[in-house]
């Protein structure tokens, strides 16, 4: 059976693909700057699924809660100045 974070990687991996071959293989200007739109998005996606922690919490610390538990803040931050 495929995990959930598998699946996200090979889409991830797939939006990618697809925008380098249309960066690759368009003449207009408009669908190569659709295809590296598309890139961008596989590229947050692969960002958000590298900092996913099965059963992770929100990375607020509070007492009694280890820190090994939480997911990776750094990626959703990337992710965030990406969209911004």
């Amino acid at each position: 059976m495929i995990s959930v974070p598998q699946v996200l990687y090979i889409t991830s991996f797939l939006l990618i693909l697809i925008g380098l071959y249309g960066v690759l293989t368009q003449r207009n200007l408009i669908r190569i700057v659709i295809a590296l739109n598309v890139a961008d998005s596989g590229i947050n996606l692969l960002l958000v699924t590298l900092g996913y922690v099965d059963g992770g919490r929100v990375p607020i610390f509070t007492p009694g809660v280890q820190g090994a538990h939480m997911v990776d803040p750094v990626p959703q931050a990337l992710v965030l100045t990406s969209i911004v």
